[in-house]
């Protein structure tokens, strides 16, 4: 292997590995609370000093708050001695009424998550995300409501009426600030919080959390076949232009 090769060849491997700083976490298939069920998905992205995440709650027509995000708990490889800050967040907020009809609100702003660092283990960093550091816990991201009625129509008192409003709709993006994160630092774990009770993955007392499973793409593999196929490609390129040279030499 020349050196033509040998440096295009890395290039196409760490390029690769570089760009894939994204992975995404949801709640087990069929899962369920209390007899509810539970769809969560959230996307974590790594770069330079920040944390971006972004929920989405796929039950649709919640009939309770056990069926909202309320939290996370994320375990980063890597030691990471920093204190996190919500530098931004951003969604729909609604309020959801007594009947299960909901407006939205835009005179609110999404200000009740809070993040912190639970502590370093080892190797790995701990860090809590959630609406149990500012009061009320308001701010929860719910699912979409019925298609058919655009209603709130199965909502309990956990959700229809003021208590906990406003609430985010469906989707939800934060982004943490933390000293020494980078487009290459993985992430071990992810867990959910879910309901207005503080789960024991964020510190609390109530047992209310679910371990997120991996989804495509993971750290670092997402890249693999692209980079495959730039490997092939170029060595065919190199090849070729030996051939070329030879021919040329040989004339």
């Amino acid at each position: 292997m020349n050196r033509i090769t040998r440096s295009l060849i890395l290039a196409c491997i760490f390029g690769a590995s570089g760009s894939a700083a994204t992975v995404t976490y949801k709640t087990p298939s069929g899962f369920t609370y209390s007899g509810l069920p539970d769809d969560f998905v959230v996307s974590v992205t790594t770069a330079a000093n920040s944390i971006t995440l972004q929920f989405t709650d796929n039950t649709v027509n919640p009939t309770a708050d056990t069926q909202a995000i309320t939290g996370l708990a994320l375990v980063l490889n890597g030691n990471f001695s920093g204190t996190p800050t919500v530098s931004t967040a951003t969604g729909q907020l609604i309020k959801i009424d007594g009947t299960g009809a909901w407006v939205n609100d835009t005179t609110d702003t999404i200000d009740g998550w809070r993040a912190s660092n639970a502590g370093v283990n080892g190797n790995l960093t701990t860090l809590y995300l959630s609406i149990f550091g500012a009061g009320t816990p308001d701010d929860a991201i719910i699912g979409n409501p019925n298609a058919a009625d655009n209603l709130y129509d199965a909502a309990n008192k956990s959700i229809a009426g003021a208590k906990f409003n406003p609430f985010v709709k469906q989707t939800a993006t934060f982004t943490l600030t933390l000293s020494g994160v980078t487009t290459n630092t993985t992430v071990n774990t992810a867990t959910f919080n879910f309901g207005t009770a503080q789960g024991l993955c964020i510190g609390g007392t109530a047992d209310q959390c679910v371990d997120g499973i991996k989804a495509v793409p993971e750290p670092g593999t997402a890249a693999m076949p692209i980079a495959a196929g730039l490997l092939f490609a170029l060595r065919r390129v190199v090849q070729r232009l030996q051939r070329i040279r030879h021919d040329s030499a040989t004339v």
